[in-house]
């Protein structure tokens, strides 16, 4: 073999590797001569034979979620006949009314979802509670007009006299002289033997020896009074207690005329007028303070002085008073910190509260103590303490009258009854809060309402708030519970007066104004009620409820991100909180609705942009539009996110009851394309509907189609009849219950859509025209009937280009029109014409355009009937019906006498979408002319003409002719695109 390699030449070599290589070409298919009859090339193009266009089949949707949110029809059919499906707005929740507040005080928002009858009650078109389990006329008027006492203003009255004369009591039974000293009445210790008393009247003096004198009342000046009390003081025997004395002299008040000391006390602490007021606290405080120099366990120094600084609001140094002197009065530890726990309870500091109370109980017998550890910790949130220490109490001290004594007992069984309310236990709760209410306890009476309200008994929780504000007129929390029985009853004003009186007690609260918001809005005023809501808000920047009703009121002015922001920070705040939760999930729901219908309307700008249309072009540009295609991607996913999210938190609802939880789940499932979990959730919801004794529900209807039309048959037609039927029920629900705005949307919608329904049923494309063809200067149309150019020179010549058709040009003499035109189309058949024209813009406007429509001639070359509608240079829309083939033919400039004006208001833009609709009115057609309005991303009528090819029995059909015409030697350009016409088949 080797020998023989070596015998071959340099030229066979070199033919062999040629041969090789040529067959492998030959086998890889890269080489060889014409094909034979079995092959595939395609034959020359003057040899191929005419193929008409196909008919292209129903295909349904992509099931990939991103793609069927890309702005496509849900059933996408292309035909040269059949419209595409008709594009259905999907069903959304409606929005439920805004929840009262709950009833306070509330048992943990777990436990209150678990255990209470009446959950989240809110003001709805029928009341929840009925007008006779509201407190009657009288007594509600009787709440209204109580007024808060009088604060006696704070009065120094050092420089006052007890009396304006002196007077001299004698020894024998003569009267009692009055007068101004004059002399002798100083001081009784250093008075002369004689004391001159200057009469009243001013006139003379009576003379008096001092052996006839019992005793002198001076009209000195407090001040006066004080000093000399404080010289005779110093070094004194027992002059801690005396200076404990003399400060209470200083600060509290006595009685004109001596009387018992429990009538004095009564006239001293009921009735000022009666009481002397001397109001020297200063001097009071500093004899108090030389007081514990002196002894620094001086009990009634402490506890006078710890007074005096909680009177005068000044809590911090009453409590570090307190707290100093707990190490100097060892006797004294119980009450010092008795008295240190309930100004930390005052303070709101509860955690300090507690620790205080449990330093306090020193002996079995503190009762004081206990029953403040049990308030404390059912206020931090550990009811079971409270109950465990209240019990204990009663099993081993309740026979033990005097050191446990009856204000002690209602104190803690009202305590134990907040526990058991805390805990969800409402029946045990009820015997506790009952006893201590008939000891007039005000927060019994309150806590046993709530029981009651939690219980859904009305009449017993109006009962029960009334006599907690009758017992005390600062129950805040009564005056704000009973308010909200009267917004479940529908009676806002009344709801409102409460609250105001609530807020002259505690303007604080910030519960009050959040529920002053919720009247307002309720009784129509919504100005008062967002500026409630500010309120509230900065009084707590975090309050669930003010920012779940901040959420509620964006959701319904249609400002979703703010609603959503709202309702987040309520859940965050209170994630148990349901309707806050259900605020989250019906916002999402409506951002992805709003979402993705930005996402389809900027898709389709992106694809009018690749089909040249010029403004947006020269707008944005290669690289803006390559931006800008990338964000309704990004729109989709977010909205796919906003619809998991509702999904999960409209399943985290606990009341899986309600009708309205239901339908959300079976919206967010029909968006998502789960087709088997939402037929399940509208059958539930459809069921609750008829267990709630109520008429059908539009929008669980509308919900049923929405799903037919997505989810039936594979036949487009036979979907849209089965889904008809059930947006025809949802279209006819006229009941009261379904007047919020949502149900009111839907039954519109539902009206709508069976008008679509009809519309695609019995419609079809008689022309549908995209000019989607490469370009060229001439004009050739589709199947039988072809666009037409009438040639007539000088005329601006119509071509073909970036896939639209273009009047381009220059026109050799004023307003030779250039027309296309399409012919025989039937005339009793027509529907509507839509176009898009395109004029461009010119520093001086010399160019009009618009479209006629003819109908056949009546005899034989006798002109045909027109209507006509242009756009004139000021882009005013003008029509008129003018009978000629050649109306544009050797006349000027379109005038006030040949046309009529539709609106002198109106101007056209830039782009111009005309329709031009044939509407049965009154026994009679019309054309109604519409163009569309960006801003309300629909069409609106301009104008209304009647149709005037009626009983024509001549010869061809209806003539399309678009046209333009303009000045001489002024170069226009106009495009026109997407030209369709409709037709009626039935």
């Amino acid at each position: 073999m080797k020998d023989w390699l070596k015998s071959l030449t340099r030229e066979q070599i070199a033919f062999a590797a040629c041969a090789a290589v040529a067959a492998v070409l030959l086998l890889a298919g890269v080489a060889g001569g014409p094909g034979g009859p079995g092959d595939d090339a395609f034959p020359a193009s003057r040899a191929r034979e005419h193929r008409p266009w196909p008919g292209l089949q129903f295909r349904p949707v992509d099931a990939d979620f991103e793609k069927y949110w890309g702005g496509r029809n849900v059933f996408l059919t292309e035909s040269t006949t059949q419209l595409p499906v008709p594009a259905i707005a999907a069903p959304m929740p409606r929005i439920e009314n805004p929840v009262v507040p709950l009833f306070r005080p509330a048992p943990p928002l777990r436990i209150y979802n678990e255990k209470a009858k009446a959950k989240y009650p809110a003001p709805g078109t029928r009341a929840v509670v009925a007008e006779a389990d509201l407190p009657a006329a009288d007594q509600l008027e009787a709440l209204k007009k109580i007024e808060e006492p009088a604060l006696t203003p704070f009065k120094d009255q050092s420089d006052d006299r007890e009396r304006e004369f002196c007077v001299v009591i004698f020894n024998s039974a003569q009267q009692p002289d009055e007068g101004k000293c004059v002399a002798g009445c100083a001081r009784q210790e250093e008075a002369p033997d004689v004391l001159v008393l200057g009469l009243k009247g001013g006139a003379g003096s009576h003379t008096w020896k001092k052996s006839a004198i019992k005793e002198i009342q001076h009209s000195w000046k407090n001040s006066e009074q004080l000093a000399y009390r404080r010289k005779k003081l110093a070094g004194a025997p027992q002059e801690a207690d005396r200076r404990v004395e003399l400060a209470r002299w200083c600060h509290e008040p006595e009685p004109l005329q001596p009387k018992a000391d429990a009538e004095a006390n009564r006239l001293c602490h009921g009735t000022p007028d009666e009481c002397r007021q001397r109001g020297m606290i200063e001097s009071a405080t500093q004899d108090l303070r030389s007081a514990l120099e002196l002894k620094r366990d001086h009990a009634r120094a402490i506890l006078l002085l710890g007074e005096i600084l909680e009177e005068q609001g000044d809590f911090d140094a009453a409590l570090a008073h307190y707290e100093l002197c707990v190490q100097a009065a060892p006797a004294m530890r119980e009450e010092l910190w008795l008295r240190v726990a309930e100004g930390l309870r005052k303070l709101g500091c509860f955690e300090s509260a507690l620790d205080a109370y449990g330093k306090s109980v020193l002996s079995p017998l503190s009762f004081r103590g206990k029953v403040g550890q049990a308030r404390m910790s059912v206020e931090l949130g550990d009811p079971a303490r409270t109950v465990e220490i209240v019990t204990d109490m009663f099993g081993k001290y309740s026979n033990d009258q005097k050191n446990f004594t009856p204000e002690l007992r209602t104190a803690a069984l009202t305590a134990r009854g907040r526990a058991h309310l805390s805990l969800g236990r409402f029946a045990e709760a009820l015997p506790d809060l009952d006893a201590a209410s008939k000891a007039k306890s005000a927060e019994a009476w309150n806590a046993l309402g709530c029981c009651h309200a939690f219980e859904g008994r009305w009449k017993d929780a109006s009962s029960a708030f009334a006599a907690a504000l009758l017992q005390d007129q600062y129950a805040g929390e009564a005056w704000t519970n009973l308010a909200h029985l009267y917004l479940l009853a529908g009676k806002p004003a009344e709801a409102a007066a409460l609250l105001a009186k609530a807020a002259e007690r505690d303007p604080a609260d910030a519960d009050v104004p959040a529920c002053q918001a919720l009247a307002f809005l309720l009784g129509g005023n919504g100005e008062d009620a967002a500026k409630r809501l500010d309120a509230a808000l900065t009084a707590d920047p975090g309050h669930a409820y003010a920012n779940y009703l901040r959420g509620e009121l964006m959701l319904r002015s249609g400002n979703l991100d703010a609603a959503l922001a709202g309702s987040r920070e309520a859940l965050r705040r209170e994630p148990l909180f349901l309707p806050a939760c259900s605020g989250v999930a019906v916002s999402c729901l409506r951002l992805a609705e709003s979402q993705t219908a930005e996402a389809a309307r900027l898709a389709a700008l992106c694809e009018a942009a690749d089909r040249s249309l010029p403004a947006l072009g020269r707008l944005w540009g290669e690289a803006a539009r390559d931006q800008i295609r990338l964000v309704p991607d990004a729109w989709r996913a977010s909205a796919r996110a906003d619809l998991v999210r509702a999904s999960t938190l409209f399943g985290r609802i606990e009341d899986q009851n309600r009708i309205n939880v239901q339908l959300a789940l079976a919206c967010a499932d029909l968006l998502l394309r789960r087709p088997e979990p939402a037929r399940k959730r509208l059958d539930h919801a459809k069921q609750l509907v008829r267990d709630a004794s109520l008429r059908a529900d539009p929008i669980v209807e509308y919900a049923y189609g929405y799903l037919h039309y997505l989810f039936g048959s594979e036949d487009a037609a036979g979907r849209l009849a089965a889904a008809r039927s059930y947006f025809k029920a949802a279209s006819e629900v006229k009941d009261k219950d379904y007047e919020d705005p949502v149900s009111l949307r839907f039954v519109q919608e539902a009206a709508e859509t069976v008008k679509k329904i009809d519309e695609w049923t019995a419609t079809s494309y008689a022309v549908d025209e995209t000019f989607s063809r490469e370009d060229s200067d001439r004009i050739q149309g589709r199947g039988r009937n072809q666009w037409i150019e009438v040639d007539e020179r000088p005329r601006v010549p119509i071509v073909l280009s970036g896939q639209r058709c273009l009047f381009a040009g220059e026109p050799g003499d004023d307003w030779v029109p250039s027309l296309l035109e399409r012919d025989n189309l039937a005339i009793d058949k027509f529907s509507r014409l839509e176009a898009t024209f395109y004029p461009e813009a010119q520093p001086s406007v010399s160019f009009e355009f618009g479209v006629s429509l003819y109908g056949p001639r009546v005899q034989e070359n006798a002109p045909r009937p027109g209507l006509h509608f242009a756009f004139d240079r000021a882009r005013r829309l003008r029509v008129s019906t003018w009978t000629s083939d050649r109306f544009l033919k050797d006349r000027h400039e379109i005038t006030e006498g040949e046309w009529q004006t539709a609106n002198q208001q109106y101007r056209a833009p830039q782009e111009i979408r005309l329709r031009l609709e044939r509407r049965r009115k009154e026994h009679a057609s019309q054309i109604e002319v519409q163009i569309y309005d960006p801003a309300k991303r629909d069409y609106a009528k301009v104008a209304e003409m009647p149709w005037p090819f009626t009983n024509l029995q001549g010869k061809g059909g209806l003539k399309v002719s678009f046209w333009a015409r303009g000045e001489r030697r002024i170069r226009f350009t106009l495009a026109l695109d997407d030209v369709r016409i409709y037709e009626r088949r039935k």
